[in-house]
Parts: C-alpha cells; structure tokens; sequence
C-alpha cells in the first residue's frame, strides 16, 4: 500500500466517525429547534436559531462529503505525501478489505455505545411509568435504537457501505 493510499484510508475513516456524530448531533439540533418555536419567542430569536442550526449542518455535511469522497484531493492539499516518496506499506491488504474493516469497527462502537444508552434509557423509562410519572425519555429511545440499528447493519453490511464508498471515491476521480 503506497503512503497516499494509507492517507486516504484514515481520512476516510475519520470522516465515517464524523458523520455517525453528527447523526448524534443533527437529533440534539432538531430538538433544540422545536423548543425555539414556543409561542412566546421573539422572531429574532427563532431565525437566528433556525439559520445558526441550518449552517452547523451544512457545515458537517459539506465536511464529512469531503473527508469521505474527496478524501485525496484532501491529501493533496495538505501536502501528506511529496511526489519524490515511493514508500510503500507492505501490510498484504487492499485497501477494499481496509475499508471493510474499518466500516466494522465503526459500525461496532456505535453499536456498543448506543446499545448501552438504549439500555439505560429503557430502564429510566420503565422506572419512571412506575411511578406514574411523565418520561420524556421516549425520543432518546427511538434515536438510540435507530442508531443501534444503524451500528447492526454497519457491521453486517460493510462490504456494501465500502463498495459504495469506493465506487463514488472512482466517479470523483474520473469526474463522470
């Protein structure tokens, strides 16, 4: 595996962990927003809000587009690899398998770290039905068993989600 390739690889990673935050993220905005249009809020208040939220996911969108899709020309801007290196990582993978790999890995952290809130989240609710109180937990369980599934079907169809990965990455590099 050349140097630039092994690059590519960790920004493509870094940007697979971007976007699973910023899931995380996106549900933290959307609830926030829904708290901005009370009846009582100025309207300053609320599109102020409303664009600063619009902007955060532009932003995230446009960077984790970057990291994974474009993740050379990232390389190439910074600068990791000179054109006079011809160093090569002898490590008897391809960069698909890699892929696969990482995509697992990911897909397993979420997992075991949204399985563990879905869990806690459960018993809280479960507790507090008990003793017949309000549990506005419900919307935190629907999110971490949404991102439970998400980390699941990571794991078990990583092949696809590199496939797919590496076929757009192809498309940027031709420019078709």
């Amino acid at each position: 595996m050349k140097i630039k390739l092994f690059w590519i690889t960790i920004i493509k990673i870094l940007g697979l962990l971007l976007f699973f935050e910023f899931l995380e993220i996106l549900s933290q905005l959307i609830t926030s927003l829904i708290y901005v249009f009370v009846p009582d809020m100025e309207q300053n208040i609320v599109w102020a809000s409303s664009l600063v939220s619009i902007f955060i996911i532009l932003l995230y969108l446009m960077i984790i587009y970057l990291l994974v899709f474009k993740s050379s020309w990232i390389v190439d801007k910074l600068k990791l690899v000179r054109d006079s290196e011809i160093e090569i990582i002898n490590i008897g993978l391809k960069i698909s398998s890699i892929l696969v790999i990482a995509i697992i890995i990911v897909g397993g952290v979420i997992f075991i770290n949204s399985f563990a809130l879905l869990s806690k989240n459960l018993y809280d609710y479960f507790q507090q039905q008990k003793a017949n109180n309000y549990s506005p937990t419900i919307g935190w369980i629907i999110f971490n068993s949404i991102k439970t599934l998400l980390g699941y079907l990571l794991m078990t169809n990583s092949k696809i989600v590199a496939n797919y990965i590496g076929k757009q990455s192809q498309i940027n590099r031709n420019g078709i």
